[in-house]
């Protein structure tokens, strides 16, 4: 479906795509992804692989042009009905996707525009949408919404702008704590003689199953969404492939005694290198390599001109310890003007009938 846009965003073309159209798309999306450095699900090669692993609704990109045909603002979502409540959520819902749309800076403003789109009959649901990115002053004053936005989560930010090697970053009083107990974990690693190792394009499936002992050993100590085994690892294994195919992913392991003790995936995207994934083998965790492998990844992103280091969902105390700033997310629940109250009783019934089938398999499990 394509329209013009109304008057605010006048000199734009909205389109909202469905899967069968992507192929024609994904370059230009990548680029604009890029050109935002857009975090991991603003990115084709992540997005879509989800989508087709781990979606069971319908696949809704909405699409924004200048006058001059060039791509300049999209939406990545699904349609989504459950127990006969319809609603947008973000491509990525349910593995921690910190949700955002792509909209290039301009007077036309595409992020209202694509907003405007999206009003209608449907809800827009939203676990973890970054306040104050991209649109969100758009929807939340938009005449054609009703929205309500409460505080959920935090990212952590590592800032590298202002620095040029690791131990630049970390001489600053700030950081003397973690000073301390990185001098201390290098010389009660040294014996072991820890390598940092960092695989990218083609390398980087081969290494991603050469740590899979060390990502069982992790999730048998401490069990969370398991990116190595089931749907969830399918759906990781392709998107891994599509992102190292354009060279957008990092895979850095630390071996101690020549065994893989820890390893960090980042997604590379324009200036910003996001953590979307680590784990350590708890055998090592005297020797503290998270703290070790994090460190060298610093040296390496700084080396390779990315400027910033998202951490993405979770206040964690080593992120906190490490990050320079950070930014909240927003659960957010937009409706059609004066339905928010219903919708509101329609998704508490909806997720309190998820959570009773989902506490119901853990009991029998």
């Amino acid at each position: 479906m394509t329209k013009t846009s109304n008057a605010a965003s006048r000199q734009l073309r909205i389109e909202t795509l469905n899967r069968a159209q992507m192929t024609g798309i994904v370059h230009e999306w990548s680029e604009l992804s890029d050109q935002l450095s857009g975090g991991p699900y603003t990115m084709p090669e992540m997005a879509l692989a989800w989508f087709d692993h781990l979606s069971s609704a319908a696949l809704h990109v909405v699409t924004a042009r200048n006058g001059a045909g060039q791509l300049v603002g999209l939406a990545p979502l699904q349609r989504k009905t459950t127990a006969g409540v319809s609603r947008y959520q973000p491509l990525g819902t349910g593995v921690g996707v910190v949700a955002e749309i792509l909209a290039a800076p301009s007077k036309a403003n595409p992020a209202a525009a694509i907003w405007d789109e999206l009003a209608g009959d449907l809800a827009l649901e939203v676990n973890d949408l970054i306040y104050n990115g991209a649109g969100f002053e758009d929807l939340r004053w938009s005449d054609r919404w009703q929205t309500e936005a409460i505080l959920n989560d935090v990212c952590p930010v590592i800032d590298l702008a202002e620095h040029e090697s690791i131990d630049g970053f970390l001489n600053t009083p700030d950081k003397a704590g973690i000073r301390k107990k990185l001098a201390k974990a290098r010389r009660n690693a040294a014996s072991l003689n820890p390598e940092f190792v960092v695989h990218r394009k083609a390398d980087v499936m081969e290494a991603w199953r050469g740590v899979g002992d060390l990502y069982d050993a992790s999730e048998a100590a401490n069990p969370r969404l398991h990116f190595g085994s089931g749907a969830y690892g399918e759906f990781f294994t392709n998107a891994l492939r599509n992102l190292a195919e354009v060279d957008k992913v990092a895979l850095h392991v630390l071996m101690l005694d020549s065994e893989p003790a820890a390893f960090d995936v980042y997604v590379l995207n324009g200036a910003h290198a996001y953590a979307i994934l680590g784990r350590y083998n708890p055998v090592y965790g005297d020797y503290s390599p998270g703290q070790l492998l994090l460190a060298e990844s610093i040296d390496w992103a700084l080396t390779h001109g990315y400027r910033k280091i998202d951490l993405q969902l979770g206040g964690d105390l080593y992120k906190r310890r490490w990050s320079t700033s950070s930014y909240d997310t927003l659960r957010v629940l937009a409706t059609p003007p004066g339905r928010l109250g219903k919708a509101k009783a329609s998704m508490w019934a909806l997720n309190s009938a998820r959570e009773l089938s989902t506490s119901l398999r853990n009991i029998r499990q």
